[in-house]
């Protein structure tokens, strides 16, 4: 989970691979309700803390219910569908997108009691080669991810609080005209007065065993239609 919070806070293990068949043109999966994971830092014992994980069924706002993709010949259209948008709440969506051309990582967010909503895309990171091992000079094996690298001119992000919705839409041509898209989603919120507490939910096929990668897992390929 350590490795998991950092690259969050970087950003913003391989992925499950599993045997999903081909898709034209738009793919769409339910998540487990009630899911979200809470983890709590303290700073005891140093020098690096601890931290603690629980599930919080009555946790609405960061629970992904339905992932959505549709590859048409212009965009993709990624929907991520929540228990519960509330306006202006705080709130992160990254969406990862896989293809045979170019990897990328989406993200739209938005600060508590702020409307503004922000989106970034920056090209995955290969977040397996990243050495998180503790060292003498760095004993608990933390880093960072800079971002976003990457400008799109086709890149649209949208909390819609009145549909429980985030909407990401990007151009082909930001991808580079891929035959096919995977798509991989997480959400997340810090709370505490210090930042202390993390809130994090992610998409996963029914049935699969709890992935602790970063960018994954992955659904079908979702071919242009």
């Amino acid at each position: 989970m350590l490795r998991r919070l950092l690259l969050l806070v970087g950003v913003l293990s391989a992925p499950t691979l599993l045997p999903l068949p081909a898709l034209g043109a738009t793919w769409s999966d339910r998540d487990a309700s009630r899911d979200v994971v809470v983890t709590t830092y303290a700073s005891e014992p140093e020098p690096c803390g601890t931290w603690t994980d629980r599930v919080d069924p009555a946790d609405r706002t960061q629970d992904i219910t339905r992932v959505g993709v549709r590859h048409s010949r212009s965009q993709v259209r990624v929907t991520v569908r929540f228990r519960d948008v509330a306006p202006r709440d705080a709130r992160s969506t990254t969406v990862y997108l896989r293809t045979q051309r170019r990897d990328v990582e989406i993200e739209v967010s938005r600060f508590a009691g702020s409307s503004a909503t922000r989106v970034a895309l920056m090209t995955l990171p290969d977040y397996d080669a990243i050495d998180v091992e503790p060292t003498e000079d760095n004993p608990c094996g933390t880093f960072a991810i800079a971002g976003p690298d990457a400008s799109c001119r086709g890149l649209r992000g949208r909390i819609d609080h009145a549909r429980d919705r985030v909407v990401v839409v990007v151009s082909r041509r930001c991808l580079r005209d891929p035959r096919w898209v995977r798509a991989g989603v997480s959400s997340y919120a810090f709370g505490g007065d210090e930042n202390e507490t993390l809130r994090s939910d992610r998409w996963e096929p029914r049935g699969a065993t709890p992935s602790t990668s970063i960018d994954g897992p992955y659904g079908p390929r979702v071919r242009v239609g």
